[in-house]
C-alpha cells in the first residue's frame, strides 16, 4: 500500500531530465537533480525544509522518511530509462551504504531493477574498506578522491568477465563512485562498469 502523500510526487515522465555522469566507467547518468533551482545552493540536499525535485522528494522520503511505497515510483523511473538506454549489463551492483539504516535505498531500488531487468544482482560484490564517516566531513575534492583512493573492496566472485551496472542514489563530486568503479575492475576483473545514480546534487562537493 503507498504511503499517504504519495501520489503528490508520482514521477512523470517531464520529470526525468538524465543528466550524463562522466567518470571511470564506460558511460553514466543521473535520472535528475536532487533539488529544484532555488535551492542551487543549498548545502544539505536532505534537509527537511529543501525543495526538491520529484525524483529527489521520493527519494528523501525512501531514504529519511522510511517510506517503502515510495521505492515503487522509482524503481520504475529507473527501469523505464535503462531500457531507453539499454547499456547492456550482466549484474548490478549497488553502492555500498555509507551508514546502517533499516531501510537501505540502493539495496532495495537495486534489487527491484536487477528483478525487472532480469539481470544478476550482487549486493555483496562491493564492501566499504575506509570509513565513510571521515571522508564525508571532506570537503576539497582532491582530499575525497585521495581518501577515497583505497575505499572499497570487489569481490571477484560475482563480476569477474562481466559487465557491471554500479547504482547509488546521490551523486555529488564522483570521487566514491569513481572509488567504486574503479574497485570493481582492479580487484573485481569487471570486463567493464556503468554507473547510475537517482539524483544529482546541484552543489557538487
Amino acid at each position: 500500500m503507498a504511503h499517504k502523500g504519495l501520489a503528490k510526487v508520482a514521477i512523470h515522465p517531464a520529470a526525468i531530465e538524465p543528466i550524463p555522469l562522466h567518470g571511470h566507467w564506460r558511460e553514466g547518468y543521473a535520472l535528475a537533480t536532487h533539488t529544484l533551482d532555488t535551492d542551487e545552493d543549498d548545502p544539505d540536499p536532505w534537509h527537511a525544509r529543501t525543495q526538491r525535485t520529484p525524483v529527489g522528494e521520493l527519494l528523501y522520503r525512501l531514504k529519511y522518511k522510511g517510506e517503502r511505497g515510495a521505492a515503487e515510483p522509482l524503481a520504475d523511473a529507473l527501469v523505464a530509462f535503462i531500457r531507453r538506454w539499454d547499456p547492456s549489463i550482466d549484474v548490478l551492483v549497488p553502492v555500498s551504504p555509507t551508514r546502517d539504516r533499516a531501510l537501505q535505498p540502493v539495496w532495495v531500488l537495486g534489487a527491484m531493477v536487477a528483478e525487472a531487468m532480469r539481470w544478476d544482482y550482487a549486493d555483496e560484490a562491493l564492501a566499504k574498506a575506509v570509513d565513510a564517516a571521515q571522508i564525508k566531513n571532506l570537503t576539497r575534492a582532491k582530499d575525497k578522491r585521495e581518501a577515497l583512493r583505497d575505499a572499497f573492496i570487489a569481490h571477484p566472485t560475482r563480476v569477474r568477465g562481466r559487465r557491471v551496472l554500479l547504482l547509488d542514489d546521490l551523486y555529488r563530486s564522483g570521487a566514491s563512485l569513481n572509488a567504486a568503479a574503479d574497485a570493481l575492475v582492479r580487484d573485481g576483473g569487471a570486463e567493464e562498469v556503468c554507473t547510475l545514480a537517482v539524483t544529482m546534487a546541484r552543489t557538487r562537493r
